[in-house]
Formats: structure tokens, C-alpha cells, sequence
């Protein structure tokens, strides 16, 4: 049975994409989970491409316009309710599987994170040491490792093939349902698994790979987490399984998590000039990274999520989110600062305009349709959300006070070096205008950083990738 399981798989791996999705489908649905378990990375390889399956399924480069069947076909076999979920959740009560992702196959910076200990506890259960407890792979599940092969798949080789114009792809497509899907504006939980599958029993890791280096990951990271009583809900400090919630927040976790860590990654090298001048991400890569920040914000909206910097829910959907604005804020004021310093002086740097007065104004995001514009996402979206006033606005300038005040001061000067008889330029700059000539901005702007420099620190931001723990209090990162 197994053999003719595998035989069927590699034939219809062959047929052209409309028969090989509808034979997939057919042979998920009937196939013992078993066989599927050894097919699932090959897979995930064919999907993606690799060096034995070419360029894979062409998840960048089919459009909507240009290929509108094969467009409807590749989101209906991917759709978070599609086959290939289908699969990766049938496959995580067995208990799930693991699939090995090398060390190097992420950004530099993420590399760099795990291997110094300041990684995420989300990965806690997933490091795979060598004999000098050194970090070389990620153990995953199956639902893991697909989120992980898919963020992933926007940095790979070719990136900069398409002009920065063409937008409708079916690799955007799927992001923005995933972002809705596992990050539900509101803050709620996603729909349950299909199956009545829960939480992830992950198979455990062979033992010479479970000896972890007391300084890796052994610590909580969301901001008061436990002294808001949170900790009976969401596991114990230092629990391989921290974080990993219910049947829900665990998978809005990992999309959290995964995503923010790929797409928003700055792979900066030392002393490297070439390195530091060129854009750290393609055109592409700063749309999807747009898309993201708006579905974090619209996810961050819900009832008890706090003002600006408050304590949240405390525990479950409400903790996720207030970690969720400090890793949007962490990594997305790097993210904005080094595109801002490198990208090209063209009328591309729109992207990036548009990437930094998302992050800033999170109130413009708040409803479950701050995606469904997709189509029309290179053109500036209109505001949503009322602008609040007062101490409310106060509170969310507080909060993001270096991507308003450092990316401000980084990004004017490049107009004293472009020709604002451009139309395309001129523009850049009435918007950036525009956003800061609301009432009551300046002034608030000019205050908070008064009262920093009056306390004779820089404006800083906590960085959520430092580890907590008894020995040391927060650590901020100076971005002056």
C-alpha cells in the first residue's frame, strides 16, 4: 500500500498543475496518514521549489490577470481551509511529525538570533543542537514547517526579476489570506481545526538533540505576562511548550511569529559597504511586509488590547496580542530605517513610504476588511479608523515613538537629494506632510521627546527578542 501510495504521488507530480492539484487533492483525502507523513516534506519541496524540483509551482509569478485559472486553482488547493492544510492538520495528533529545516536556509539575522539564545520562546521545542550544543536546524510540525517554507519562499533566488509595478500574485493572495485567516482582526481566535485536531503532540526529539545550553530560550518574553496572572493558561516559564496555547492562539503564534521573523529580518553585514548600500529586500518583499503590518495592527484592535503599551488581555488571545505590537514595533522601526538608508532614489521609495505610514498609524486598521484591497495595494489606501485625540493619541505615539521621530528624521533629507519638479516625488512628500499636520501631532511629538532627552536617554524601543530573567531589567536598543 505505502509503495503504491509513493508510486501515485511522484506521477502526478508531473501532470500539469490542474490535473496534479485535483489527483493531489483525491490522493490526500484517501490516503492513510502514514504514507502522507514520509510524502509531506517532498511535498512542501515541490510547492516551493528546490534543487530537485526546479522553480516550483510559480506561486510569484502567476497573476491573476496574466493566468487567472491557474490563479484560482493554486488559492484553492493553499487556502487556509485547502488540501494542503487539510493535511498538515490530520498529520498533528499522530503526534506530529518532524521535519528538519537547516539553520542556513533562514535570513542571516534570524541565524544569528537562535544561535546567540535571543530567539523567540516559540522556538524552544524546535532547536536542533549538534554535539557542541550549537545550533544547526529547526525541528517543526507540520503546520510549522509549511508557515515557515512559505515565508521563506519571498527571499528565495530571483527576487528582484519583476517590476516593482506588478502586484497581483498568488504568493500575495495567500499572505493576506493567511494574515486574515490566523490573525483574525479583532484579536479573536482562528476557526478550529478541521479533524477535531487540537494543539500539536509534537514527537520528541532524539536525545542527543534535546541538551539545551542554559542560556537558550529558557525564559518568557511577553511583557508582564505572568504578573497578570496569565501564566496558568499559557505554561510555565521555561516549558518547551510555552506560549503554545490552545487550539487556536498556538497557530496564530507561529504565523506571528514566522512571519514577522522572514519578512521583516534586516540581514545587515559588518563592514560589508556593498552589503549596507544595497536595499536589504526587494519591492515585493516591502509589499508583503506592508501587508503584514496591517494585519497585526487590525489583530491588536480587539477588546482588551490595551491603549498604548497596556497591560491587555492577560492572558491567551490578549497576551499574543500585546506581544504582537512589541514585535511589530521591534522589528518593523529596523526594517523601515534600513530600507530608508539604502533604497535606490526612484519613485520605488513609495513602497517604502507606504510601508512606514502603515506602522505609524494603526488606528487606520481596526476591521476584518483592512486586506481585502489586495488587488489595489500598491495605491494608497484610504483611513478606516477615526485618528484619536487627546491622551489617546498621546498613548499610541508613546508607544511607536521612534518609527514616527527616527524614521522622520531619516527619511527628509532624501528629498533635499531628488527633483521635487516630480510629480511622483513632489507627492511623497505632500503625504508625508499631511500625515504629520494633524491636529495635535507636533506637539505631542515635540513633548515625548523632551521629556526622553530630559531623562538623558535616547529614544529607544524594547527589543522583545531579549531574554527576561532575574539577573538583569529590561534591555533597549538606542535607534538615535
Amino acid at each position: 500500500m505505502a509503495q503504491d501510495v509513493m508510486s501515485k504521488f511522484y506521477t502526478i507530480l508531473n501532470l500539469p498543475l490542474y490535473e496534479k492539484l485535483n489527483e493531489l487533492t483525491k490522493l490526500i483525502d484517501s490516503s492513510p496518514n502514514k504514507e502522507l507523513q514520509a510524502l509531506f516534506p517532498q511535498l512542501i519541496s515541490n510547492i516551493f521549489g528546490s534543487s530537485c524540483y526546479n522553480n516550483g509551482w510559480g506561486l510569484r509569478s502567476v497573476t491573476c490577470e496574466a493566468q487567472p485559472q491557474e490563479y484560482a486553482l493554486l488559492l484553492a488547493f493553499l487556502a487556509p481551509s485547502g488540501a494542503l492544510l487539510r493535511l498538515a492538520a490530520r498529520l498533528l495528533p499522530e503526534p506530529a511529525p518532524r521535519y528538519t529545516l537547516p539553520l542556513h536556509a533562514l535570513p542571516l539575522e534570524m541565524q544569528t538570533r537562535l544561535r546567540r539564545g535571543g530567539g523567540a520562546q516559540l522556538y524552544a521545542d524546535m532547536l536542533t543542537l549538534d554535539a557542541a550544543s550549537s545550533v544547526v536546524a529547526l525541528a517543526l510540525n507540520p503546520f510549522d514547517y509549511y508557515m515557515l517554507n512559505f515565508a521563506l519562499h519571498l527571499l528565495s533566488a530571483d527576487q528582484n526579476k519583476s517590476s516593482w509595478e506588478s502586484w497581483n500574485s498568488a504568493y500575495l493572495a495567500l499572505a493576506c489570506d493567511y494574515l486574515q485567516h490566523f490573525l483574525p482582526a479583532g484579536g479573536g481566535a482562528p476557526p478550529p481545526l478541521p479533524h477535531g485536531a487540537g494543539k500539536p503532540r509534537a514527537a520528541p526529539l532524539q536525545p542527543a538533540t534535546r541538551q539545551c545550553s542554559p542560556s537558550l530560550l529558557l525564559q518568557p518574553e511577553l511583557a508582564g505576562l505572568h504578573a497578570a496572572g496569565g501564566g496558568a493558561e499559557w505554561g510555565g516559564a521555561g516549558g518547551a511548550e510555552w506560549g503554545r496555547g490552545g487550539a487556536g492562539e498556538w497557530r496564530s503564534e507561529s504565523v506571528l511569529q514566522l512571519f514577522l521573523d522572514v519578512w521583516m529580518s534586516v540581514d545587515d553585514a559588518p563592514g560589508n559597504m556593498e552589503q549596507q548600500q544595497r536595499a536589504p529586500c526587494s519591492p515585493e518583499r516591502v509589499r508583503v511586509a506592508r501587508v503584514c503590518v496591517k494585519a497585526v495592527h487590525a489583530y491588536c484592535a480587539g477588546p482588551g488590547a490595551g491603549g498604548a503599551g497596556g497591560a491587555g488581555g492577560a492572558a491567551g488571545a490578549g497576551a499574543l496580542r500585546q506581544y504582537a505590537r512589541q514585535l511589530l514595533w521591534a522589528r518593523g522601526v529596523r526594517l523601515v530605517r534600513r530600507l530608508v538608508d539604502s533604497w535606490p532614489l526612484d519613485a520605488s521609495f513609495r513602497l517604502v513610504l507606504e510601508l512606514w505610514l502603515s506602522l505609524i498609524q494603526p488606528w487606520r486598521y481596526t476591521g476584518a476588511d483592512v486586506l481585502h484591497d489586495r488587488e489595489a495595494e500598491g495605491a494608497e489606501t484610504a483611513g478606516r479608523g477615526a485618528m484619536p485625540d487627546g491622551a489617546a493619541l498621546a498613548a499610541r505615539v508613546a508607544e511607536a515613538l521612534p518609527a514616527w521621530s527616527c524614521a522622520l528624521a531619516a527619511v527628509l533629507p532624501r528629498f533635499l537629494r531628488q527633483d521635487l519638479a516630480n510629480y511622483k516625488n513632489a507627492v511623497m512628500l505632500f503625504r508625508i506632510g499631511k500625515v504629520f499636520s494633524q491636529p495635535n501631532l507636533v506637539p505631542i511629538l515635540r513633548d515625548l521627546e523632551q521629556a526622553i532627552m530630559d531623562n538623558g536617554v535616547g529614544l529607544y524601543y524594547h527589543n522583545p527578542d531579549e531574554s527576561w530573567n532575574n539577573n538583569s531589567n529590561f534591555e533597549y536598543r538606542y535607534v538615535l
